[in-house]
């Protein structure tokens, strides 16, 4: 237990460390590309995009994390699964290809035509590294990701920034992200000692593809609805429009995927590794939560507080319609990781035929309160995201409770008083947006307080979190 504790603590030191890394480096390259772009190139992005995450769905096939969940995994399997993404990158390419012209007729954006080829080529350099991706996934090896990730945000970006400088416009989004495809999977071929033999099992990939075919299909019903709300807002609305949407969506899952995605690269191998273990896959599953809750619920409430300030401080003021999309959708996200945390558990348990269950009746659900929110406009479909990720923290649950009777009773009672010290810390910055306008210094000021109240009444209460964190730091 103890030396699973310490790989756990480890694995997250350097998750976090790669993660704000990356997120730093991308955050500050994209707070400088919306200064010198327009709405309408991100909103051109941000419609082609929809075709490329969908593709890359039927690229990986759920097969990554089978890969994970396969402790006795052989080279056999590797191989295949490799051989499997490379082919279907291929082919999906050719009809992505294909099709483009299609694309831009529908959207009438005659340059999506030229955007979707280009952009398409990732699906196949993405391809031709996932496997050593997930390698470095499987076993916690977030030092090495640290290495080569960083650096590559950092030249991708500077060539970005200067396309965009130079008025390229749009192309400087295209080429930026071509360009950290490749330079990522020359990087995992050069620190993966792993190469592929020349072997294709389909015994193994019926027993890899059993368990993936499962997660994809769930997948695809995810993000299906979530590019649902930019595909309807693509035609429905102008290019500004879903650039505003783009922006405030990127914005807000920033915090949140930036932190989610420090814990749940640890979670799920950890939970994997234990998936036999009911009582100590409670235990670890309550403690996750709990610390998940402790840091992304405030940093979330905090964006909603800031939300103004900070758009008009870093992007000016011609991306301000944004932020009312940007409170609504981070509050929406905020319940995104434990949700996530939810179905990690019957991913680890081997339970991928009631991963999708959930989905399907997820998605119905969602789809009916798109439906409803369409004729009010996207502030009102930002709305509805809210209500469904409300709804289904008690829907993805359901299981939990069953498998290690962990319900929506017992989570709720354990993150009440983080969330109630998140609305405390949220009232008391308040009184700095009536000292000035200036949005830098209502930024600064209101954060300051905020994060300071949040960490005094944590300390005053007692909170568990709080010391794990700074031993956690302290590498204790």
């Amino acid at each position: 237990m103890n030396n699973l504790k310490q790989n756990a603590q480890t694995a997250v030191k350097w998750s976090a460390i790669l993660t704000f890394g990356n997120q730093c480096v991308s955050f500050l390259i994209s707070v400088i590309l919306a200064r010198l772009l327009t709405p309408s190139d991100y909103g051109l992005v941000g419609t082609i995009s929809i075709f490329i995450e969908i593709s890359g769905i039927f690229v990986t096939g759920g097969l990554s994390m089978a890969l994970i969940r396969k402790i006795d995994r052989t080279q056999t399997d590797l191989a295949t699964v490799f051989y499997y993404n490379t082919a279907v990158s291929i082919l999906i390419y050719l009809v992505l290809y294909t099709s483009a012209p299609f694309i831009a007729s529908y959207f009438n954006e005659p340059l999506l035509t030229e955007i979707t080829r280009i952009s398409g080529l990732t699906l196949i350099t993405g391809a031709l590294g996932a496997v050593h991706g997930t390698l470095l996934h499987a076993n916690m090896e977030f030092k090495k990701q640290t290495i080569f990730s960083i650096p590559i945000f950092i030249i991708s970006g500077i060539i970005g920034i200067f396309l965009a400088y130079m008025g390229y416009g749009v192309w400087a989004l295209v080429l930026q992200g071509f360009l950290s495809s490749v330079l990522t999977t020359v990087a995992l071929w050069y620190f993966v000692p792993w190469k592929p033999s020349l072997e294709f099992s389909w015994k193994s990939f019926h027993s890899t593809f059993g368990f993936g075919c499962k997660l994809m299909i769930s997948s695809l019903f995810d993000s299906c609805y979530r590019n649902a709300y930019q595909f309807v807002i693509a035609k429905r609305f102008s290019a500004a429009d879903l650039g505003y949407y783009t922006r405030a969506n990127t914005m807000a899952r920033l915090p949140m995927s930036s932190l989610y995605s420090i814990i749940s690269k640890v979670t799920y191998p950890l939970m994997s590794q234990i998936q036999d273990n009911d009582e100590q896959l409670q235990h670890v599953f309550r403690r996750i939560l709990r610390m998940m809750a402790y840091i992304i619920l405030p940093c979330m409430l905090l964006l909603v507080l800031t939300a103004s300030p900070l758009v008009s401080a870093l992007l000016t003021e011609k991306w301000l319609p944004c932020v009312p999309f940007l409170q609504i959708l981070s509050l929406s996200l905020a319940l995104t990781p434990m949700n996530a945390l939810n179905l990690n558990l019957l991913q680890a348990k081997g339970r991928s035929d009631l991963f999708l269950r959930l989905e399907v009746w997820k998605k119905i659900l969602g789809v009916l309160i798109l439906c409803a929110t369409i004729p009010f406009g996207i502030f009102f479909m930002c709305c509805g995201l809210l209500l469904l990720s409300i709804l289904e923290l008690g829907i993805n649950s359901y299981y939990t409770k069953r498998l290690i009777q962990y319900g929506i009773k017992k989570q709720i009672k354990d993150i009440l008083p983080i969330i109630g010290l998140s609305i405390a810390s949220f009232f008391c910055a308040l009184p700095a947006f009536y000292i000035t306008e200036n949005p830098f210094f209502i930024l600064a000021m209101s954060s300051c307080i905020y994060i300071a109240i949040f960490i005094l009444l944590s300390l005053f209460f007692r909170f568990q979190e709080i010391y794990d964190l700074k031993n956690m730091v302290l590498n204790k």
